[in-house]
């Protein structure tokens, strides 16, 4: 077996360091919330945070092909033959091999993290067209709709998994209107509680035909690196 430099390339490029597109579905969007409004909220911080990530990523590359670039000045201007100057000219050669295997790894991060972007921000478009133009009023609405239903899937997931609702769901419960709350007592009673564990477990399911929507090819999207503007290169 010969171990070849482009295979253990191949083998990295393979790898996916963050998150799985399976991941990003089920469990940081569409296991977020139940309702369009939370998942669309996650998505939107999910975005964000990989946007400025992308940012830092970009301007580091930029930065270390530039180191790169005057270490291999600084190899060239080493002239002296003498031992000390052979000594020298390896370390700068050393310092090259490193920058470059350096470059080598935040390809590969940043490769992921455009993965990542290219398909939360497919959420993102899919959740802001069901949603439409969201105005303070609309928001507030969305808003209150969004912690209700958190407050009622955390007092049912407690019920599985504890047998009891835990005195922070209780407080929680507390601090809403009464109409509300009597809705979610309700739906924990003996006589609804099935109903409200199978829903529970269904509320997810209404989005599975839009995560095969999902167009994840980054090639498709406008240019993520002109999408987060660094500014011009040397």
């Amino acid at each position: 077996m010969k171990i070849e430099r482009n295979k253990i390339l191949e083998f990295l490029n393979d790898n996916e360091t963050f998150h799985s597109n399976f991941q990003i579905d089920n469990f940081i969007i569409c296991g977020s919330s139940s309702t369009v409004y939370g998942k669309y909220k996650q998505s939107i911080r999910e975005v964000s945070s990989r946007y400025d990530t992308l940012k830092n990523h970009y301007l580091d590359r930029e930065v270390k092909t530039l180191d790169l670039k005057i270490l291999e000045l600084d190899l060239k201007e080493l002239n002296d033959v003498s031992e000390k100057g052979k000594i020298l000219r390896r370390k700068k050669e050393i310092e090259i091999i490193r920058a470059n295997s350096e470059l080598e790894k935040l390809d590969l991060i940043i490769f992921d993290t455009e993965r990542e972007f290219a398909r939360i921000y497919g959420h993102c478009e899919i959740l802001k067209n069901k949603l439409g133009t969201l105005d303070n009023k609309k928001k507030a609405i969305l808003e209150e709709e969004y912690w209700v239903e958190r407050i009622k899937t955390m007092a049912i997931l407690e019920l599985i998994s504890s047998g009891q609702v835990q005195g922070t769901t209780l407080d929680m419960l507390s601090l809403i209107s009464s109409e509300k709350r009597e809705k979610i007592l309700e739906s924990l009673d003996k006589e609804h509680i099935n109903d409200s564990i199978k829903w529970f477990y269904d509320k997810s399911s209404s989005f599975e035909n839009d995560i095969k929507k999902l167009d994840t090819n980054i090639e498709n999207l406008v240019e993520i690196k002109k999408l987060v503007s660094i500014g011009e290169s040397v």
